[in-house]
């Protein structure tokens, strides 16, 4: 009966911890994956405006989101357009900060 309860109490114990494993696996692939998708939006919209700087903004952000999309799916990452543009957005703020006189 004795080890029949500690028996008990290390199976669940196991089961409790692997749950948190997997939670915090679960939390940091999804933060390693924002990190990229942060990082490809960046470079997407360096990319686009020293390529198609010549284009409009509403051009350009299409090219943009395009070109973060297929660089998303080659990783295996999905997001939604929306999203996308959100990251993009957030991007081109940061850019100007950056190269205001170039920009």
């Amino acid at each position: 009966m004795f080890y029949e309860l500690i028996n008990d109490a290390v199976q669940l114990s196991i089961i409790v911890g692997v749950g948190y494993v997997i939670a915090y696996l679960r939390k940091r692939i999804a933060d390693e994956k924002l990190v990229v998708v942060k990082n490809i939006a960046k470079d997407a919209v360096i990319f686009t405006q020293q390529v198609f700087g010549h284009l409009d903004g509403k051009a350009k952000l299409r090219v943009a989101v395009e070109r973060v999309s297929a660089l998303l799916a080659e990783r295996g990452i999905k997001a939604a357009p929306q999203e996308i543009e959100m990251f993009i957005e957030s991007a081109v703020k940061t850019a100007k900060k950056e190269f205001a006189d170039q920009w």
